[in-house]
């Protein structure tokens, strides 16, 4: 019974100490526990400080990136802005320096067009009488063409009309028709007077009954007459859509009378006159044009 006991006295002593060993490894263990707690905790403030901080740092960084973004896009504008207005001011000047180019251009090839150009003049005589037949009346003249200037004219042609003075025919008007006429010719068909050369040309114009009935002096009396002639030219240089160059020519066609030979008289209907007693020559009131 003894044994028994003293078994178990001894067992429960072991069992004890086995209990007291455990319970010292299980608070070991808990105050471990506690401890990873605290560090835990600790480590989840730090872990929230270091996102704040972290938070904080990415906004700084945004704000300085933005404004660094908008320091350059204002520097990169101005600097646009002058180098748009250096530009401009580059472009201008030399369009400025290419107008006084072209403009001298010009100046040189005028000079040298003037310089170099031909230069036609014109003169007419009266080579035949002046007679009336069933047709109308007729007059044949000589014109001739001379080129005073430094180059060849191309493209010439010569057109002289015959016209009777009236309310319904202004000489300086039909002259100008007649010159605008000229010149839109093609030059294929024109004729070439080289410097210095002189080409003649006989011309027949004729009055139709019409004219002579309708343009009259009153009471059939007699014709006032005059004869435009115009010649139109180019230079062998150049490209021109009509001819740049002619002379337009006026000229009074009248009657001398014998008994006063100081006076002029207009030619009567019906009569002829012997090529000695017309009178032919420029017009005094009207003239010459050219260009």
């Amino acid at each position: 019974m003894i044994s028994l006991t003293i078994l178990g006295v001894t067992v429960a002593a072991i069992t004890g100490v086995i209990f007291w060993k455990q319970l010292g490894v299980m608070s070991g263990q808990l105050q471990e526990m506690k401890s990873g707690s605290v560090q835990t905790d600790r480590l989840v403030e730090k872990t929230g400080s270091i996102a704040t901080n972290t938070t904080t740092a990415i906004e700084q960084y945004k704000q300085a990136l933005a404004a660094a973004l908008k320091d350059n896009r204002e520097s990169l504008a101005k600097a646009l802005a002058q180098n748009d207005m250096a530009l401009n001011t580059t472009i201008e000047q030399n369009k400025n320096s290419l107008k006084a180019s072209i403009g001298q251009l010009a100046a040189m090839q005028k000079h040298t067009e003037v310089s170099e150009r031909p230069w036609l003049s014109l003169e007419a005589s009266i080579a035949s009488p002046f007679t009336f037949g069933a047709d109308g009346a007729r007059v044949t003249f000589q014109f001739t063409v001379k080129n005073s200037g430094k180059s060849p004219a191309v493209g010439v042609f010569l057109e002289p009309e015959l016209y009777t003075l009236s309310l319904k025919k202004n000489p300086v008007a039909e002259r100008r028709r007649l010159c605008s006429e000229l010149i839109k010719r093609g030059p294929a068909l024109g004729e070439t007077v080289f410097p210095g050369e002189v080409m003649p040309m006989l011309n027949g114009l004729n009055l139709t009954p019409r004219d002579m009935a309708e343009n009259s002096a009153p009471g059939g009396g007699g014709l006032f007459i005059y004869v435009i002639a115009c010649v139109a030219y180019r230079p062998p240089f150049g490209e021109y859509p009509q001819a740049p160059y002619y002379t337009g020519i006026l000229y009074d066609l009248s009657r001398s009378d014998p008994a006063h030979p100081n006076l002029s008289f207009v030619i009567k209907l019906g009569e002829d006159v012997p090529i000695q007693r017309l009178r032919f020559g420029p017009s005094v009131v009207f003239g010459t044009i050219s260009q």
